[in-house]
């Protein structure tokens, strides 16, 4: 598969995925997630879409599966955590960040395999 395929389908992926997870998940917890506004939840998709598109093509295939999903949990936790400091009137638990740090790096286990799958298999048909 080519790159530019790879990094489409990759980039579809995100573009429902994070968002989803994102603007849905404080349904669920109510007490332990607040956004100030809508641009909160678009902004650390936008975030997380623009990092994970860069990082799926050049930490993974270095640090491979399970080092690299490892790396982008945790920035993702970390970052939607410290998000509320930066957005006035934000409030996301430490517990809510963890729990959207999880969803989204099991999301993106899933999507980095089939990522290193498909580079496997160009490589293989490669001259």
């Amino acid at each position: 598969m080519s790159l530019a395929r790879r990094v489409g389908i990759n980039l579809a992926y995100k573009i429902i995925y994070f968002p989803l997870i994102l603007f849905l998940l404080p349904q669920l917890f109510l007490d332990h997630v607040v956004y100030s506004s809508w641009v909160v939840p678009f902004t650390l998709s936008a975030l997380y879409i623009a990092i994970g598109l860069i990082a799926d093509e050049t930490v993974l295939p270095k640090f491979g599966l399970v080092s690299s999903t490892i790396q982008g949990c945790v920035f993702m936790i970390v970052v939607t955590w410290l998000s509320q400091f930066v957005f006035n009137g934000t409030v996301i638990s430490i517990f809510a960040a963890i729990v959207i740090g999880l969803l989204l790096g099991i999301g993106e286990y899933l999507m980095h395999q089939r990522i290193l799958a498909w580079r496997r298999t160009e490589m293989l048909s490669s001259p």
